[in-house]
C-alpha cells in the first residue's frame, strides 16, 4: 500500500464509497480540472457513495494539486501524490491501491464526460461476470464521430479502438459486448482487476489497457460498451499523436503484450505476418515522421522478451487480421480527428 498524504487531512477512502473515478495528472493542471469538474456531475446521483481521487504524477517535482480538495462536498476529490512519474499504469495502480470501492472509473485527463451517469454503467454492469464497462469515446473535434467503443486485439496481436471513425448514428441502443475496455474511459470491477492481478506497473504508459482485457478475456470477464454514456476525448493530448515518446512506448509495450499474452503456438503460426507487420509500421512512421523511436522500442521490447515470458499464456479467440491498409485508415482518422495539445499523464 502506497503511503497517502493530503493537504489537510490523510487520504481514506469515505466509508460506503461503491465508485472511485481516478484521474491521473502530470503537469496538466487545467484538463486535470476538467476532467474533475465532468467526473462531479457523471456521479453526482452516487452522492457520497462516490469519490475521486488525482493521482499527482509530478508531484516530486513541486507540482501542486491539480485540483482544490474539497472533502466536504459529495463526491470528495481527493489528492494523491507519487515520489516519482509513475505514467498511466503506475498511477492507475496507485488509485486503486489507495481506494477499497467495488468499483474503479478510469477517466484520461483529456476527456469529459458529456451525456449518461454513473447509474447507466452500474446498471450495464449487474449481469455475471461483467469485468468491465466502458461509455462511447468521441473525438472532441467531431462529436458524432467515434473515437472508441472498446478495444478488439486481432490473431497478429495487434489491438485498435472499436469503431473508430464510424458515426456515432450506427451505434446500437443497448449495451453491447466488446473484446475490452479502452482504460482512457472505463469503469473495472475491483474481483475482477484483483483475480487477474490489476494493472501491469511496467507498462508505464500504453497497451497497459489492452494487457488487463486480454488476461480478463483467459479468466473468463466480460466486457460491455454501454452507449448511451458519452465521453468527450482530445485524441492524444495526451503525448501528441506520433510523437517520438509515444512510438517509442508503443512499439516497447506491443512486444511486451506479446511476450506476456500470445500463446507459443499461435506466435509460430503468426510469426512470419507478425514480422512483416512490424516491418512496415517501423518503415512507415521512420519515412513520415523521420524518427527512429518505433524500431527503438520495439528493441527494448525484444531486449525483455525472456524476462517477461514467464508463463504458458493459454490460447484464445481472436479475430483475423486487420492488416496495414486498416492501420493507415486508422491513422487517417486519428490525424484528422485528434488532437496536437500536450496534455501529459506521463
Amino acid at each position: 500500500m502506497h503511503e497517502l498524504r493530503s493537504l489537510d487531512r490523510p487520504c481514506l477512502s469515505p466509508t460506503g464509497a461503491i465508485v472511485t473515478a481516478i484521474v491521473i495528472d502530470y503537469h496538466a493542471a487545467p484538463a486535470t480540472r476538467a476532467a474533475v469538474a465532468s467526473l462531479r456531475t457523471f456521479l453526482r446521483d452516487l452522492g457520497d457513495r462516490a469519490e475521486i481521487v488525482v493521482v499527482d504524477n509530478g508531484a516530486a517535482e513541486g507540482a501542486l494539486p491539480a485540483v482544490d480538495t474539497d472533502l466536504r462536498a459529495a463526491p470528495a476529490v481527493r489528492w494523491l501524490p507519487q515520489d516519482r512519474n509513475r505514467g498511466f499504469a503506475g498511477g492507475a495502480a496507485a488509485g486503486i491501491d489507495a481506494s477499497s470501492s467495488e468499483w474503479i472509473l478510469l477517466l484520461n485527463n483529456d476527456a469529459e464526460f458529456s451525456q449518461g451517469s454513473i447509474t447507466d454503467l452500474l446498471d450495464a454492469a449487474r449481469g455475471e461476470r461483467i469485468g468491465a464497462v466502458c461509455p462511447v469515446m468521441v473525438f472532441k473535434a467531431d462529436p458524432e464521430r467515434i473515437n472508441s467503443a472498446g478495444i478488439v486485439v486481432d490473431e497478429n496481436g495487434v489491438a485498435r479502438d472499436a469503431l473508430l471513425g464510424q458515426p456515432v448514428a450506427d451505434l446500437p441502443r443497448t449495451p453491447f459486448g466488446v473484446w475490452g475496455c479502452s482504460g482512457g474511459a472505463a469503469m473495472y470491477s475491483r474481483a475482477m482487476l484483483d483475480a487477474i492481478g490489476g494493472f501491469d506497473r511496467e507498462y508505464f504508459m500504453y497497451y497497459e489497457d489492452v494487457d488487463v482485457a486480454w488476461r480478463a478475456q483467459v479468466r473468463g470477464w466480460k466486457s460491455l460498451c454501454c452507449p448511451s454514456v458519452r465521453v468527450l476525448h482530445e485524441h492524444s493530448a495526451t503525448s501528441r499523436h506520433a510523437s517520438a515518446f509515444k512510438l517509442y512506448w508503443s512499439g516497447r509495450n506491443r512486444v511486451r503484450l506479446l511476450a506476456q499474452n500470445l500463446p507459443a503456438a499461435q506466435l509460430r503460426r503468426r510469426f512470419a505476418s507478425i514480422v512483416g507487420y512490424e516491418l512496415l509500421y517501423v518503415a512507415y512512421y521512420g519515412a513520415r515522421y523521420r524518427t527512429a523511436a518505433p524500431l527503438r522500442g520495439r528493441i527494448a521490447g525484444l531486449r525483455a522478451w525472456r524476462a517477461v515470458r514467464v508463463d504458458r499464456p493459454p490460447a484464445i479467440s481472436l479475430p483475423p487480421a486487420a492488416g496495414i491498409r486498416a492501420a493507415l485508415r486508422r491513422n487517417r482518422a486519428v490525424r484528422a480527428l485528434g488532437s496536437s495539445g500536450d496534455q501529459r499523464t506521463g
